[in-house]
């Protein structure tokens, strides 16, 4: 495993970061060779495997020169008394997102049979460069083709709901945030054929239910959200490191509250953003912040995010139709809403928010008119 482990870290840069300045002027820092954090655990019981996962995930990373991941083997019992080996592996957000991590469970499964691996297109120090040559911090007054397609886009956005959905951006924000999950009978070839039927990707269709959704709440006919981006040109797709990005989205046109005129609009709008996707959070940030144009590139009301690969089985997985609701102590500035593959092969919409900015009530009506619209565009398919 070590063996392995060394290969893959090997051929990704992102995995030799040992430090990363966020300061002005920040720097990220990269070990020459390879460092593998191996360890083995062996455990009696699965609440004893559950408690040492919680453990290595809730562990934060130092400043002390070695890598910012972890790989544990943990060995439990298996079925017919036999034992099984599990690999909990661990990353800082400044090494690995949401792709990373599918890239390192195919990668490293790819390396058992062939100790070689898959090749990599692009290094992640090669993606920093093209990045900083792409959307050049100290944006501000300078004109770039980046800079003029944003500012065209967004230009006239609003990143509120008001009035329909209350959004109280004057209240100060609390230490937690209350998260509702909603299991849906939605599996995921429901989704690819209604998809299919519209001649769309299934992310446009959630893009589509959820801006109409606010348009019903809003009253208003231009929706701005942003979504989560692969922030990954094509030479870079199997590339390691945080690289992820939020752009926003608008989404506008008569007859936005209802879903299905809402494909044609969110598929238009999100056309426009294509080539753009990857344009990092701080550079929108540096572009808009001397207030003029819009805010929203910094300050929308919601974010979203579409994940279609499979999660593995978790403990709190349920049956669809069922819904949990929890508080979590951690502060959250806005919504967050999640649609996410479950191991069954269905979907679970996951709706995070600060109770100080949005009332709950106003929620789960929200998320009603949410699910209303998903049906609408999955009419008549099974």
């Amino acid at each position: 495993m070590a063996r392995r482990l060394y290969d893959v870290a090997a051929r990704q840069a992102a995995l030799r970061i040992t430090q990363v300045s966020l300061d002005a002027g920040g720097h990220t820092l990269f070990a020459p060779e390879p460092v593998i954090p191996l360890r083995h655990e062996v455990v009696d019981s699965d609440e004893e495997f559950h408690a040492l996962v919680r453990d290595c995930a809730g562990r934060r990373f130092g400043q002390d020169g070695g890598p910012l991941w972890t790989a544990t083997v943990v060995e439990r019992p298996g079925p017919a008394g036999g034992r099984r080996r599990t690999l909990c592996g661990v990353f800082d957000h400044h090494v690995a997102d949401g792709r990373s991590l599918d890239l390192f469970r195919a990668e490293l499964t790819d390396a058992l049979g062939s100790p070689s691996g898959p090749s990599t297109a692009g290094s992640y120090v090669d993606w920093l460069r093209w990045q900083h040559e792409q959307f050049p911090m100290g944006a501000r007054g300078r004109v770039t083709p980046a800079s003029e397609f944003w500012r065209r886009y967004l230009d006239g956005s609003a990143p509120e709901w008001a009035p329909g959905f209350r959004f109280r951006t004057d209240e100060p924000l609390g230490k937690s945030y209350c998260r509702i999950r909603r299991k849906l009978f939605l599996s995921s070839e429901m989704l690819r054929r209604s998809a299919a039927r519209s001649r769309v990707t299934p992310f446009i269709l959630y893009l589509a239910a959820v801006a109409s959704a606010i348009s019903r709440h809003a009253e208003a006919e231009d929706v701005t959200v942003r979504t989560m981006t692969l922030g990954r040109p094509a030479p870079f797709l199997t590339t390691y490191g945080w690289m992820s990005s939020l752009v926003p989205v608008r989404v506008k046109g008569p007859g936005l509250a209802d879903p299905v005129r809402a494909v044609p609009l969110a598929a238009a709008g999100w056309r426009q953003v294509l080539m753009w996707q990857a344009t990092p959070r701080e550079y929108l940030r540096q572009l808009f912040a001397d207030g003029t144009g819009t805010t929203v590139a910094e300050q929308p009301t919601v974010d979203l995010n579409f994940n279609p690969f499979p999660h593995a089985p978790r403990p709190t997985d349920s049956a669809p139709g069922t819904e949990s609701c929890e508080t979590v102590a951690k502060e959250l500035p806005r919504m967050l809403l999640c649609m996410e593959l479950e191991a069954d092969d269905h979907f679970s919409l996951i709706c995070m928010f600060p109770v100080e900015r949005f009332p709950v009530a106003d929620v789960r009506a929200f998320l009603d008119d949410l699910l209303a619209a998903l049906a609408a565009l999955l009419a008549g398919v099974e």
